[in-house]
């Protein structure tokens, strides 16, 4: 492919600095020379990325609102990628040399040197990106791609031209978007000369989520003869490592994970990972059901805890008659899954899609004895034994012996039963090398994940609660650690609050002795009393933690509703 006119414009385009005059939320449109409209954004006003981006249709335009305007301050890190991954679009950026590889600095010298073009500087090699939803980006490679990079690098360098001449963005009619904006300028060519004219700025679109056809039959009638029966809460997540169909294959993309919880034993079936299943979704449901098939479960009932999964899931439980539900908050075995992926914690995907049949055979015997099937519970002994068994690693094992210890504290089963040494112990250290991950909820489906050092006091985490759910700290506030509100053991009042014994300030987390599933209530504002469910869903070692907010569900509500919204306006006062 001949890529000198992509070049020739490329230097041209770099040689406006027009991301000095053009903000990148002022979004224009482009009609292409078939009819479609590009939607074009300018990038390099903060000065670290220089780039032009044209999304070509209505459909590509989504990745780009949805980035603009559905982004909170907060997300998971599989949430952030997420909305990286659904771009589509194609690109003219400038790179530095050696991040596009030697052979295509050479190539791009080439051209310089016999257009006596010099290259100097950051950012002085241009590079032509092709971005795909859910596959990696890479250099344009067809006619077609390279034409609508062209006639959008065209219509840029006209809006320089414009600007250059003395009109101003508002004559031009050039303006920030916003969720608001109805209409934006569009440059269509005629020969040699532009017309401008307005266009409608498309709105974002509710996401169509890919729905299995479930027509494999026979795999549906043999998952009803097996035996053993559990509950499942799933949730399909994408990973953020690339992977490619085959070793022969150059396509590559963002694969996505099924996770499979049994939230009363925390089994997590090991589902494979499967590429592009946006454009095969049974492919996804096919290694779902072979996995239930080695471990001989049928589902009776499946909790999905976000929309796309439940999409999924819904005809899959009326084909095999069970029930769907959605649940706006994870169980604690799946949020112990989710932040152990999100902190890149967890061995546990690498090890069950490594196992072999023989470890499958051992792992659903084990999951017999959790469930009570067949022979029955399994001793202390036993389970510990089948575990090392196994051949898990000592953070793995650790983590197990935590969420057994809390099982078992938390269903007072008797020690000889599936139990572990649930004994605390008095910390060693004053909690700088440690730290919690505590779930803060103000109602159900409105909740943050706060990650805390072990040396911050209750004051600190009350600090982390107001600044996570936007309030103004401008009232009392109280904990209750034995998780009954207004009890008179066990709580820890604002220091400002004329109460007796320890207040929030003098005590720390790690002083708390707290351990994974300690559940606990917040109060702020005795007036109002807005009461907050805490639970603690991770504890483990990490020095210098600084306290942060790490997820973030629902929206906050209003500290101060509007009065007006609850008087009548018919009253007479």
């Amino acid at each position: 492919m001949d890529y000198d006119k992509l070049y020739k414009l490329a230097f041209d385009f770099k040689k406006t600095n027009l991301w000095n005059q053009v903000h990148e939320s002022e979004i224009f449109a482009v009609k292409l020379s078939d009819g479609r409209i590009g939607y074009i954004t300018i990038t390099g006003e903060v000065g670290e990325v220089y780039m032009l981006s044209v999304y070509v249709g209505e459909d590509a335009v989504q990745g780009l609102l949805k980035m603009m305007f559905e982004t909170p301050i907060f997300f998971s890190r599989f949430e952030q990628y997420e909305f990286m991954f659904i771009q589509n679009c194609l690109q003219c950026s400038f790179e530095d040399k050696q991040d596009i590889g030697s052979e295509e600095a050479d190539i791009v010298k080439k051209y310089a040197k016999k257009h006596r073009i010099k290259i100097s500087g950051k950012n002085a090699f241009p590079f032509f990106w092709k971005y795909a939803p859910y596959r990696i980006p890479g250099k344009i490679k067809s006619e077609s791609d390279a034409e609508d990079l062209q006639e959008a690098l065209l219509a840029a360098l006209e809006i320089a031209k414009l600007l250059d001449n003395g009109d101003s963005k508002e004559k031009i009619g050039l303006k920030k978007v916003s969720k608001r904006t109805k209409k934006i300028i569009m440059l269509e060519r005629n020969d040699d000369s532009y017309k401008i004219s307005k266009t409608d700025f498309p709105k974002i679109k509710a996401p169509k989520y890919p729905v299995p056809k479930c027509e494999n039959e026979l795999a549906f009638t043999r998952l009803k003869t097996f035996e053993n029966k559990i509950d499942l809460e799933c949730e399909i997540v994408r990973r953020t490592e690339p992977f490619t169909e085959n070793e022969d294959s150059d396509v590559a993309g963002f694969p996505v994970m099924l996770y499979a919880i049994n939230a009363k034993s925390f089994f997590m079936l090991p589902v494979e990972p499967v590429l592009f299943y946006e454009d095969n979704p049974d492919k996804l449901l096919d290694c779902f059901i072979n996995a239930l098939a080695k471990f001989e479960i049928c589902p009776t009932e499946i909790t999905a805890v976000n929309k796309q999964t439940y999409e999924f899931f819904k005809p899959f439980g009326e084909k095999l008659g069970i029930k769907v539900e959605y649940s706006y908050e994870p169980s604690e075995a799946m949020e112990e899954y989710q932040l152990k992926m999100e902190e890149g914690l967890s061995e546990d995907d690498d090890f069950e899609n490594s196992m072999t049949e023989e470890q499958l055979e051992q792992m659903n015997e084990l999951l017999n004895g959790l469930l009570g099937v067949g022979q029955g519970k399994m001793s202390k002994e036993e389970f510990i034994d089948f575990m090392g068994g196994l051949g898990l690693s000592d953070k793995t094992m650790n983590a197990i012996e935590d969420v057994e210890e809390h099982n078992n504290r938390k269903k007072n089963l008797p020690d000889n039963v599936i139990s572990l040494d649930s004994k605390r112990k008095k910390p060693k250290n004053d909690g700088a090398d440690t730290a919690y991950v505590i779930s803060v909820s103000v109602y159900k489906g409105c909740y943050r994940h706060i990650k805390m050092s072990g040396d911050s006091t209750l004051f600190d985490l009350h600090s982390a609660i107001i600044d996570a759910f936007d309030f103004d700290d401008d009232h009392l506030h109280v904990f209750f650690m034995d998780n009954k509100l207004w009890s008179w053991s066990n709580r820890y009042y604002d220091e400002r609050a004329d109460e007796p014994g320890d207040t929030t300030s003098d005590v720390t987390l790690e002083e708390l002795n707290l351990f994974v599933g300690d559940q606990f209530k917040y109060v702020f504002d005795f007036g109002d009393e807005w009461v907050f469910q805490c639970k603690v869903l991770r504890k483990f070692n990490e020095p210098n933690v600084e306290n942060q907010i790490i997820k973030v569900v629902g929206e906050s509500p209003e500290q101060y509703p509007d009065e007006d919204e609850f008087w009548d306006e018919d009253e007479d006062f």
